[in-house]
Formats: structure tokens, sequence, C-alpha cells
């Protein structure tokens, strides 16, 4: 299972000096796992807290991270992958892009090919208003 870098360092340091006899995320009232109902708890305080309501903890998870990985850029496939989806349908529901991700894309796109601009790379104004309209 690929790990995050920036987790990395914690991992191996619980791995060297705690692990086998100690968990990987301990609570740190009582150095034992998390139960199922404190989590439950936690997120629910959670959801209360920005308004959110009908979500599972482990859905959230898996939105944030595909949507984190759609954000930067990675290929649906390997989301899909990751994730453990056989069908790319699946993935898309997980996947939100954001306005900025948006915004990066559009600036791919060029509009020097199919608009007059001038050798200073400006665009007259009334060469684009006539091409636009036209």
């Amino acid at each position: 299972m690929p790990i995050h870098p920036e987790m990395e360092g914690y991992i191996r340091e619980r791995v060297e000096s705690n692990l086998p006899g100690a968990w990987l995320f301990p609570n740190p009232r009582t150095g034992d796992a998390y139960s199922v109902q404190a989590l439950r708890k936690i997120w629910d305080k959670v959801r209360k807290q920005i308004g959110v309501n009908g979500i599972r903890i482990y859905d959230v998870g898996r939105h944030s991270v595909a949507s984190e990985l759609g954000a930067q850029g990675v290929d649906i496939n390997q989301i899909a992958n990751l994730l453990g989806h056989s069908s790319i349908r699946t993935t898309r529901r997980y996947v939100h892009p954001d306005l900025q991700a948006k915004k990066m894309a559009l600036e791919k796109l060029t509009l020097r090919k199919v608009l007059p601009f001038d050798s200073a790379g400006e665009l007259p104004v009334a060469q684009a208003q006539s091409k636009i309209i036209k």
C-alpha cells in the first residue's frame, strides 16, 4: 500500500520505537486504539461544527483523498486504482474538481491561435471584438 511521503517519518518512528505493541494512531487519552464509538463521536462533533449531515467518516476520507489527488492533476485511472474501484464511474463520484483546478485547466487553453495578437503580445480590443462577434 502506498504511503504518503509526509507520513513516512511518523510511521517509521512509531514502528521503530513503539510497535508491534502499540497502535499507529493511538488515542491520546488512553494510549490504545480509537474505538469505533469514539471515532463516530469525534466525527459527529466535527459534522455539527461544519454543518454537514449524512456523510460517513469512511466516505469523507475517500472523497478527500480522491478530490485532493484530482486537484493535483493525478490521472483518474490512478485514483481509481488507489481507491480500489473497478469502474471509473465510481471514482468520478469521489473526485470533485474545485474552482482552482478548473481555473488551472482553463489556463492551459490558448486564445493566441484564434485571436489576432500584436507583436507585443497584446490583443487589440477592436480587432478582438470584431473577431468574436463574427
